[in-house]
């Protein structure tokens, strides 16, 4: 482990990340919330003094990035920003405990959408922005917009890329790291901007438009009522959301070969027709389970859609209580929200490609029990996925199946119920927000844990935006080894 040179990107980073508090500055200011503005320029001053402490002593050395170094910066800088981003909660004062505000960020950065805010309108709008523009930053991730933006970046660079992007698989677009962020970037902007164009069509006003894309962008889950999309009881709001959540949870090379113009290869990917097919599924089966609850099917379909894309995309957005629903609806959306989104989007959950290996993988291994000598190939989109990919996604799964039982374990630690100990842990795990049940459901809140409850709930959300082992091997001893 060189930790120079990991000292000095997370320096580098937490610079440049500064800059992005100038928008919630902004935002104070056009609304003249001149009073909450100051603890932005506190939280400026910090991210750069402490950043200038890092980097400067080590400008001058080998920047090359390695495996283990990647894996350190992404972790560290993950975990160092959202230390510093809950601060300008504390230091306004309207999310006093530390603990809070932390968990508050680490959900905005994670994209989980979880909060343990009971008067969501109470607070400053330009806490709110902020609040939901760690939506948007972390959606398609933040080291990625700094390789977007950060001249100088080669190859060594591509380590971060790597570690950061959702999904079992990450292939570069163009040739050089910082030409995929960029190509990345543009496309997540400009599908953001045309939903808040869209919204705006929806007489919501301009905060909530823009509350609402960065939420839908980044497939979060914060808006600035405690009624989510439900408060708006609007059907065009509604369906302008539905899609783009759906949209954002596709996977993003998929919009890079529809604007190369391969619109079949686009169209033949097979997570992408495994996605659409338990997507539209799940709806189907929880409508029809629904037409007792909402009269008739047209209603039920109208509920039912709008939260299984809200789940599966990992979004969390409500229009309605689903916790209120017949247990065999509740049961499918727990499986949405393990399933999620698929690899290379900014939704979260195990990923649709790596379900769909694990029962490829799982098919294969009956064909050899009743064909010993027979071969046995996992294949995606026509090409063999190699044993040691598919080996990867199986211990991928088996160390996410290990975390979650732990983590359920620990948690019941602060005398809740078991449906709420597990799906709290299923939903940040997932990076999904509401769980079931009353405390944690949609109009719910995770105020009623302990600290430890909440940061053990943080550490499962960073761990699952992360793909678990970027911030896992923090942990280990060797990671910090030099000759390991």
């Amino acid at each position: 482990m060189n930790s120079k040179v990991v000292i000095f990107y997370l320096g580098k980073i937490l610079q440049i990340v500064s800059a992005f508090l100038a928008l919630p500055i902004f935002m104070g200011l056009f609304y003249g919330e001149f009073v909450h503005v100051l603890p932005f320029f506190i939280t400026v001053a910090i991210f750069l003094a402490l950043g200038f402490a890092m980097s400067h002593p080590f400008r001058g050395t080998d920047r090359k990035l390695g495996n283990k170094e990647g894996l350190a910066i992404v972790g560290l800088s993950w975990v160092t920003i959202s230390l510093i981003g809950a601060l300008p909660f504390v230091f306004d004062g309207c999310i006093p405990n530390y603990v809070d505000a932390l968990f508050e960020t680490v959900s905005g950065f994670t994209t989980t959408g979880a909060t343990i805010l009971t008067d969501i309108e109470s607070l400053p709008r330009c806490m709110l922005f902020w609040r939901s523009f760690t939506h948007w930053l972390g959606g398609m991730g933040i080291l990625v917009f700094i390789l977007a933006i950060l001249p100088g970046t080669d190859g060594s660079t591509y380590h971060l890329f790597k570690f950061e992007s959702p999904g079992p698989q990450v292939g570069k677009l163009a040739s050089k790291v910082r030409h995929t962020a960029t190509i990345l970037y543009l496309i997540y902007l400009a599908m953001t901007l045309l939903q808040f164009f869209l919204l705006l069509c929806g007489g919501i006003g301009f905060f909530h438009s823009a509350v609402i894309a960065m939420g839908t962008a980044g497939t979060g889950g914060f808006a600035a009522t405690g009624l989510s999309i439900g408060e708006f009881d609007n059907l065009y709001v509604e369906i302008v959301v539905t899609v783009f959540m759906f949209l954002f949870s596709l996977n993003f090379n998929l919009y890079y070969l529809i604007i190369l113009r391969h619109v079949k290869v686009a169209l033949m990917d097979e997570e992408f027709h495994f996605y659409c097919g338990y997507v539209v599924a799940a709806t189907l089966a929880i409508a029809v389970n629904l037409i007792g609850t909402y009269g008739n099917f047209a209603e039920a379909l109208r509920y039912a859609s709008f939260t299984v894309v809200s789940l599966t995309s990992s979004t969390g957005f409500s229009t309605t209580d689903f916790s209120q629903w017949p247990q065999f609806s509740q049961t499918i959306l727990m499986l949405c929200m393990a399933f999620g989104a698929c690899a290379g989007s900014t939704g979260g959950g195990l990923k649709a490609s790596r379900v769909l290996v694990l029962i490829k993988a799982g098919k294969a291994q009956l064909y050899r029990v009743l064909r010993p000598h027979g071969v046995q190939v996992v294949r995606m989109n026509g090409k063999a996925f190699g044993e040691e990919n598919v080996t990867g996604v199986v211990r991928y799964f088996l160390v996410y199946a290990m975390l979650f039982v732990v983590a359920v374990v620990l948690l019941s630690l602060d005398g809740f119920d078991f449906l709420t100990n597990v799906t709290s842990v299923l939903t940040c795990i997932n990076n999904d927000g509401p769980g079931l049940g009353q405390i944690v459901g949609p109009y719910g809140s995770f105020a009623g844990f302990s600290p430890f409850g909440k940061i053990l709930l943080s550490v499962m959300m960073l761990a699952g935006r992360l793909e678990l082992f970027p911030l896992l091997l923090l942990f280990l001893p060797s990671t910090w080894k030099k000759n390991y």
